[in-house]
């Protein structure tokens, strides 16, 4: 969570923990009060922080009290957040359906991930409600290449970016070179085509090296769900490989379990594929893959959402250390230390991680926190 705000420290958690549970949609009534009580500035600006605007602005919507006479700067606000963003997807929906006909002209289904998944697989009518910053998709290993080099004649190129910005630290000029720079990761070098809304990320592999021998991307395509849209087809990964996803993937991968950080913007994920599964879900094959640690992001959503379905797989974790994280995180929303010396320690087991899994991205790491100047 950041820690750069402009309200005191000691606020920033009461206010985080009542924005969870406002998105956590269990308790209709919350908003309506929060809205009486004056506490609208506060979640809209804790919503932007977190990237959940939209989503706020969704909630809201839903809201009888969202329609009276006040609240109009922050009910503009939002408004507009989801205007841009519904426009913004339905530009990304545009841009990855082409992909996926392009490859599909020449016998290739990719597999859209993450948020892509998402929005393809979504109903139009809430197509604004998530932020989405690339397009994630994955193919077959024998049609990597080949997969690569038909964006190539697209216009796209391959580029090494910072995160989240469209502008190139260094352009790379061939499909050659760009698996020499690949080598250590579970994707190709970004790939940026003017005019295009989002950048996209051709992988190799859905998780990173270390994980992946524990799911390996075959199991990922034989339970993946086809779809076809607009002349185009392509699958979308399961909710159990989805959940696998955001636990392995976001949680761990990205550190938020080692800096003690709740990444909001995908436990609304997590809550909209309990919503959207089809069937039961198969909370074994999750806990094989996942462990204690989807456990704990399971128990995590059902507390500081108040989302109850969360609570449906909570083996093998105790509440009281659960209360033990969740205190461990309000510490670190409250203390500038805590919250610094818990960011230093994810950094360094990421680099950890690295070193043992997959070693040449060391230098890439090097040259991106340099700003490309090395």
């Amino acid at each position: 969570m950041s820690q750069t705000v402009s309200a005191p420290l000691s606020e920033y958690w009461s206010v985080f923990r009542l924005l969870c549970e406002v998105l956590g949609g269990s308790r209709a009534q919350l908003l309506t009060d929060s809205l009486s009580n004056g506490m609208l500035p506060q979640l809209v600006d804790m919503a932007q922080r977190h990237d959940v605007a939209p989503t706020l602005a969704v909630h809201c919507e839903r809201t009888p009290a969202w329609f009276g006479p006040t609240h109009s700067a922050e009910r503009l606000a939002l408004h507009n957040a989801l205007r841009d963003n519904t426009v913004r997807n339905m530009a990304i929906v545009s841009q990855a359906l082409k992909i996926a006909r392009i490859l599909n002209a020449s016998g290739i289904r990719p597999m859209f991930l993450k948020g892509t998944a998402r929005l393809l697989a979504t109903d139009s009518k809430q197509l604004g409600e998530r932020k989405q910053v690339d397009i994630d998709l994955v193919v077959e290993p024998g049609q990597l290449r080949e997969a690569a080099a038909l964006l190539l004649q697209d216009d796209y190129e391959f580029c090494e970016v910072r995160y989240g910005q469209a502008v190139p630290l260094r352009r790379i000029p061939n499909l050659r070179a760009a698996f020499s720079v690949a080598g250590a990761h579970h994707h190709l070098p970004e790939l940026i085509k003017p005019g295009a809304p989002a950048i996209v990320e051709l992988h190799r592999h859905h998780l990173p090296a270390r994980f992946q021998r524990r799911v390996p991307l075959a199991s990922l395509f034989a339970s993946a769900v086809p779809h076809e849209s607009h002349g185009a087809a392509f699958l979308v990964p399961s909710t159990e490989h989805g959940i696998v996803h955001l636990v392995l993937g976001k949680l761990v991968h990205e550190g938020h379990f080692a800096r003690h950080t709740f990444p909001l913007r995908e436990a609304c994920d997590y809550i909209h594929c309990l919503e959207s599964a089809r069937g039961p879900i198969d909370y074994r094959m999750i806990h094989e893959h996942c462990g204690r640690n989807a456990s704990l992001f399971a128990a995590l959503v059902a507390q500081l959402m108040a989302y109850a379905r969360a609570a449906e797989y909570r083996p093998q974790y105790a509440t009281r250390l659960l209360d033990r994280r969740i205190r461990i995180m309000q510490k670190a929303c409250e203390s500038r230390w805590t919250g610094e010396f818990f960011h230093v320690y994810a950094r360094l087991l990421h680099l950890l991680y690295s070193a043992v899994y997959s070693p040449g991205k060391i230098k890439g790491f090097v040259f991106r926190e340099a700003g490309g100047n090395i």
